[in-house]
């Protein structure tokens, strides 16, 4: 393709590097539409081409119109979108400075190259220096813009947000169908090097291609054709130096290698891992060694300016691997990188098995067919993605394969072969071919013409039988397939069954425990009243539990009131009994009150009392006024029951304190303390829950924190009368257990001498 521009108009503005103003630059970023200097195309390289697309200016393959579009882009100022905040005199005051070209590559100039490109903080934007536009009124914009040769305005919008994919829906185009009905290539190279889709079809099924070359626009037709294919024809030149021919028809070129052998198993079954990938995972892998083979290119140019240069700063700007594109996956970018290591043999085979499978993909499946080379040469009319789309377009696939996921369990799709219609309609083409070259020659040879027909039923009948053979094969797997889900179905179901009738059986547990309880309240309020004793009044659901002076609540009668029955074995209490007062010395602020069960009370105190008889057996030995009292009428505890409590708490020190004198009784420390804490329970207990004397609220705590200390180090005496353990530890134990018990009886003398003072006066 010609330049229509002259090389004397081109050259008119002194080329400088964009970033560093150094002169002569001998690259090209074709994306930033700027040229670079080798200080700054070393940063450029190390950002990765979804960065900065650079290449050589000078030894680069460089395609006309690319060529053109860059130039025209540097010499109309496009350097000052990137750099649109440094020129802005408001902002002079910043400290932003741009380097100099003596200035350090690192970090001056490096910095200033990541802030500038990679980051974009001097770009300019929409919304503060204009009012905010939507993307889609940007995308409108450029879809007008790109019929005009102005590319600056283009690669504005463009860095603003406009879509180069944009669908106009009330003409049905893209911007590049615009730009290729308008016959402006270098708007279509912009658009195809920022995105857009040079296959893309318009409302009337037709391609950018197909608009230019039917509007006369051939050099441009042309060139679309190869940013379809720029792909796989970089590839192809990377092996063997040669493009395909697309004018002609041909579009691929798969090179052989000169010494290749019989490919090991291993290397079939690589071949068949990349066969089966699916058509967005093979995209993507083609895309990365598109990069991989732009990368060693370019270093090879790299190496080539090293050894001519004198800068010793360049000998270190080499990029071994890809860089990291933050946009794919971890997984991904691992795999681009390992790339690097592939030798150049092993990149060849890759390379030639990409593009083996690119043709089959986009040619029609017709290895199992036995067709007329004609037929098997037809293009696809769905050709394969170009490299440059918008990586945002190859995330958007339906499905993410796993890492851990091996990529030979895909399986083909039905697209991937031929219908018996298409078939058919092959077979009706040829039949047309054939019949076309009866009439064009006046005399056929019987040979040629028996050729054809038995191709034709070759055709018709031999790939028909193979393809229903197939999809009885597919029939037979999808059964068993279905068959294996309904036995899952079937368990998960019996499963649910199951757990649905345990819960059924709890239920009606549940029921037939509220049903007792419901018949124990009703016998104890029988009881007390037999007793002459006063019921509190009953609450009803519509109002709340009525406080007691002891800071206590009464709840529903049938929740809380346990069962009076008698048993069978002397001192033992019915199972549905309960004894909350031990949760009350450890109940936190906040938490709902435990209840006090006058009836356990009693039962165990005669039990303490009487351990032989049977005390349960006569409801008026059962309930006793004064702890009837103390729950419902009493604020302040009784002082008679306040000494024959600590009485009991006195008692069960002394019993520890006898265990501790006697050697044989070690075993002894653990209970003793246990009995010490059911005595300070039951203590405890009859005392309202915040006392209004500070003395008997400091008491109280003191006790019970004393007890739970008692507990820990009983236990820790217990453990050091071990032969093993020194007898420094035991005595270490011997008086912390003092130290609690001393505690305990300090504050329970506190309790009995208030109230003692209070009886008497």
């Amino acid at each position: 393709m010609s330049i229509s521009m002259s090389k004397g108009k081109l050259r008119c503005v002194t080329e400088v590097c964009a970033d560093c103003s150094s002169l002569d630059p001998s690259w090209a970023s074709i994306n930033k539409g700027v040229l670079l200097c080798d200080e700054c195309c070393s940063i450029h390289r190390s950002l990765g081409r979804h960065i900065s697309q650079i290449k050589s200016l000078k030894k680069g393959s460089w395609s006309p119109t690319l060529l053109q579009m860059v130039h025209t882009l540097n010499n109309h100022g496009v350097n000052n979108i990137w750099e649109h905040f440094l020129l802005d005199p408001s902002h002079s005051k910043s400290g932003r400075r741009k380097p100099q070209p003596k200035d350090p590559i690192h970090p001056v100039k490096a910095d200033f190259i990541r802030a500038k490109h990679q980051m974009l903080l001097y770009a300019f934007r929409a919304g503060k220096d204009d009012t905010l536009i939507s993307e889609d009124d940007l995308s409108r914009q450029l879809h007008s813009s790109v019929r005009t040769p102005n590319l600056e305005t283009s690669l504005r919008l463009l860095v603003q947000g406009a879509d180069p994919n944009y669908f106009h829906e009330e003409k049905g185009t893209t911007p590049l169908h615009v730009a290729a009905k308008a016959g402006q290539a270098l708007q279509a190279e912009l658009l195809v090097v920022n995105g857009a889709d040079p296959g893309a079809l318009n409302i009337q099924g037709k391609t950018p291609a197909d608009i230019a070359r039917s509007l006369g626009h051939k050099d441009l037709a042309d060139r679309l054709v190869e940013c379809v294919h720029e792909l796989t024809d970089r590839l192809a030149y990377y092996l063997c130096s040669r493009k395909p021919d697309h004018q002609n028809g041909q579009h691929f070129i798969v090179p052989e290698l000169s010494d290749s052998l019989d490919l090991t198993e291993l290397a079939k079954a690589a071949r068949k891992k990349l066969q089966r990938l699916p058509n967005p995972l093979f995209e993507e892998l083609a895309m990365d060694v598109y990069d991989e083979v732009d990368r060693r290119e370019i270093e090879s140019v790299w190496l080539s300016i090293q050894q001519m240069a004198s800068n010793t700063n360049l000998e270190r700007s080499t990029v071994p691997f890809l860089p990291v594109n933050p946009e794919f996956s971890s997984t991904r970018n691992q795999g681009r990188q390992k790339l690097a290591r592939f030798n150049a043999r092993e990149l060849a085979s890759l390379i030639i098995d990409i593009l083996s499978d690119a043709k089959r993909r986009q040619l029609p499946t017709t290895s199992s067919l036995i067709l007329p080379q004609d037929t098997k040469e037809m293009s696809s009319s769905k050709p394969l993605k170009s490299h440059l789309q918008s990586v945002a377009s190859t995330q958007q696939r339906k499905s993410e394969i796993s890492d851990d996921e091996p990529l030979y369990d895909c399986v083909a799709s039905d697209d991937d072969y031929l219908t018996p219609e298409e078939i058919a309609r092959l077979a009706q083409q040829l039949t047309a071919k054939t019949n076309e070259e009866r009439k064009n020659s006046e005399r056929k040879p019987p040979d040629s013409i028996k050729g054809a027909e038995s191709s034709i039923l070759m055709f018709q009948n031999g790939p028909v039988d193979e393809i229903k053979q197939k999809i009885a094969s597919r029939t037979q797997v999808t059964s068993g397939a279905l068959s294996v889900m309904e036995e899952n179905f079937k368990k998960q179901l019996a499963a649910s069954e199951k757990e649905i009738n345990d819960l059924k059986t709890e239920v009606r547990v549940l029921q037939t425990t509220v049903e007792n309880l419901a018949r124990e309240n009703t016998e104890l309020r029988g009881y007390i009243q037999r007793a002459g004793l006063a019921l509190p009044p009953p609450s009803t659901p519509s109002s709340s539990p009525s406080p007691l002076p002891n800071g206590h609540e009464i709840e529903s009668e049938p929740e809380r009131v346990p069962e009076v029955k008698s048993s069978k074995i002397p001192g033992q209490r019915p199972a549905s009994m309960f004894e909350p007062r031990e949760g009350l010395l450890h109940r936190g602020v906040g938490q709902p009150p435990h209840y006090v069960s006058a009836s356990s009370n009693m039962a165990k105190w005669d039990k303490k009392r009487d351990p032989v008889g049977s005390e349960y057996d006569s409801p008026s030995n059962l309930i006793r006024p004064v702890v009837t009292q103390s729950l419902y009428h009493c604020s302040s505890p009784v002082p008679e029951e306040v000494v024959r409590r600590t009485d009991q708490v006195t008692k069960r020190i002394q019993e520890l304190w006898a265990s501790m004198q006697e050697p044989n009784r070690r075993d002894a420390f653990v209970p003793c303390a246990e009995k010490i804490k059911e005595a300070v329970t039951e203590l405890t207990a009859i005392f309202p829950q915040n006392p209004g004397d500070d003395n008997i609220r400091s008491a109280l705590i003191s006790l019970t924190g004393s007890t739970a200390r008692l507990q820990t180090e009983c236990a820790g005496l217990q453990y050091s009368t071990r032969e093993t353990l020194h007898s420094s530890e035991r005595t270490f134990f011997l008086q912390q257990v003092r130290s609690c018990a001393y505690d305990i009886a300090k504050a329970t003398k506190q309790l009995v001498t208030k109230y003692g003072v209070l009886s008497h006066s």
